[in-house]
């Protein structure tokens, strides 16, 4: 069976008995523990192996519920027991990999009967790869959002590398192991799972006491200063506050690498990642902190950048709006039964958006509130996968578009 992929493969044709998964354990300097497993996915025409690490450490200490990190812990398993005799794994370690595997063998409309494998899942480390590849896959492929007016602003986010001084900043802040959580990370499983945009339309701009009328750049410099005060995000169900007080005295000095606590339904940081007065534009990037000397917050729910900016629309009113690309942190945690999250965000950001407007008419300014979200069903995902007993065929790997727009 072959199948042609455009951007997914560089156009590369695929058959399904050429495709071959390597697993290579990553030891510490002695020899003694293995602190990372590597992956390397294979096929004709490839000049160099697609990787996916994950670091071990981090599923022993962070992950507490079945899934597919499970199953990276059962190679872990089986290299240990072939290369020391015994495993470290404990007996709770050791019940998570079973429950796993009990679920991905629970027998369905089309069953799969006890079809697991020791280990990492091939088709679903390729999956992952050619989701690397193209952050928007799980809608089917970036060609599945091109025709959304928000698209250009979605790609930039999408792809947005993160400059070194910002993730040097932020280890002097929070130290321990505190980092960037972006979309091409392998060890969350990357892939947008939400694009959104939220806008504040303004036509009537607001006036000063005096009657003298916002500027544009007034309007931008207002906004970053109220967002996060408690009549607006409070009043949402949520609340952003600086790090500490050195953080608040860098927003207004040198906003970029400003780090905000943020209370939502999960907690989470963020940090200014852009910053353009030019542009009048911001970016926020989750980002995860172990507890190192300062902060325990741990895993922000989502995965991703989030763009704050003030553009003219079409008709020469001012817009302010943020977009969103984001992942769920794990989404496949949704196929082990959990919630997205999402509706609860949906509700924050509009209720944001309509405070900032009761802002604006305060000072005689008027405005209209925009609200749009499109995302995959992974549900869905999650039963074609299934249907194949998690071995699909290749031309069922990619999802068809998403309908959207």
């Amino acid at each position: 069976m072959a199948i042609t992929k455009n951007s997914d493969f560089n156009s590369l044709s695929i058959r399904e008995n050429e495709i071959t998964l390597v697993k290579i354990p990553i030891f510490n300097s002695d020899s003694t523990r293995i602190v990372k497993m590597k992956y390397e996915i294979s096929y004709s025409g490839l000049s160099n192996p697609k990787v996916n690490e994950y670091n071990i450490e981090f599923i022993r200490s962070k992950i507490k519920t079945p899934g597919y990190y499970w199953k990276i812990m059962e190679d872990v398993k089986a290299f240990e027991i072939a290369t020391f005799g015994n495993s470290t794994l404990t007996s709770e370690q050791n019940i998570l990999i079973q429950q796993t595997n009990d679920y991905l063998s629970t027998p369905r409309p089309d069953p799969c009967g006890q079809f697991v494998s020791v280990g990492a899942l091939k088709k679903l480390e390729l999956f992952i790869t050619m989701v690397k590849d193209d952050p928007f896959l799980l809608y089917g492929g970036k060609e599945c959002l091109e025709n959304s007016p928000y698209f250009s602003i979605w790609q930039e986010l999408g792809t947005m590398e993160i400059d070194e001084t910002v993730l040097t900043y932020l280890n002097q802040v929070l130290g321990g192991d505190a980092k960037i959580m972006g979309l091409k990370d392998a060890s969350n499983f990357g892939g947008a799972t939400n694009v959104d945009y939220h806008c504040l339309k303004i036509c009537t701009l607001p006036k000063y006491p005096n009657g003298e009328v916002f500027s544009p750049d007034d309007l931008f410099l207002y906004i970053c200063t109220i967002f996060y005060e408690d009549a607006i995000d409070k009043a949402c169900n949520g609340d952003f506050t600086f790090f500490n007080q050195l953080q608040e005295m860098k927003w207004f000095d040198d906003p970029i690498g400003t780090i905000f606590k943020i209370d939502l339904r999960d907690n989470g940081d963020v940090i200014c990642s852009n910053f353009s007065d030019n542009n009048r534009s911001w970016v926020f990037s989750t980002i995860w902190s172990d507890g190192g000397m300062f902060s325990s917050n741990g895993f922000h729910p989502v995965s991703g950048n989030r763009k704050f900016g003030l553009k003219v629309d079409q008709n020469g009113c001012y817009e302010f709006y943020t977009a969103g690309v984001d992942k769920l942190t794990n989404w496949y945690h949704v196929w082990f039964g959990g919630e997205s999250g999402y509706k609860a965000a949906d509700e924050y950001w509009d209720c944001i958006f309509s405070k900032l407007k009761v802002e604006i008419e305060k000072l005689q300014g008027a405005g209209t509130t925009c609200s749009f979200h499109c995302r995959p069903d992974l549900k869905k995902l999650q039963e074609a996968w299934e249907k194949y007993c998690f071995n699909p065929p290749l031309e069922q790997v990619k999802p068809p578009c998403i309908q959207c727009f």
